[in-house]
């Protein structure tokens, strides 16, 4: 049985075929785990910001700053758990990670601030 086309190498049609798209789906999904996990680490640092005594933005820059919060920490350990059977497992984890450490921080402002 022949795979790939009889008439080149088996070296040409190793090379001529592409990656396999769950990989890269999976790669991607870990990759972009850790991306929303940093947003939601900085809406976290947003959030903490403008609860300070002394700055009042205006609420539209409230809510542009906010929306990253549930968006980081819903979409990083989704995305994550997808990641994790990837090449890009490191990313998932730290992107699974840092939505934790966000849930974690939200609780502590809310403890604090409350």
């Amino acid at each position: 049985m022949t795979i790939g086309n009889p008439s080149r190498t088996p070296q040409q049609n190793a090379s001529a075929d592409p990656p396999p798209r769950r990989g890269r789906r999976r790669a991607a999904a870990g990759i972009w785990s850790a991306v929303l996990g940093a947003l939601g680490l900085a809406a976290l640092a947003w959030v903490w910001a403008v609860s300070q005594p002394g700055i009042d933005p205006p609420h539209w820059a409230r809510v542009a700053g906010m929306i990253w919060l549930p968006v980081g920490v819903i979409g990083a350990p989704l995305l994550g758990a997808v990641g994790l059977r990837g090449s890009a497992r490191a990313w998932a984890v730290t992107g699974i990670v840092l939505a934790a450490v966000t849930v974690a921080g939200l609780v502590a402002l809310e403890i604090t601030a409350g």
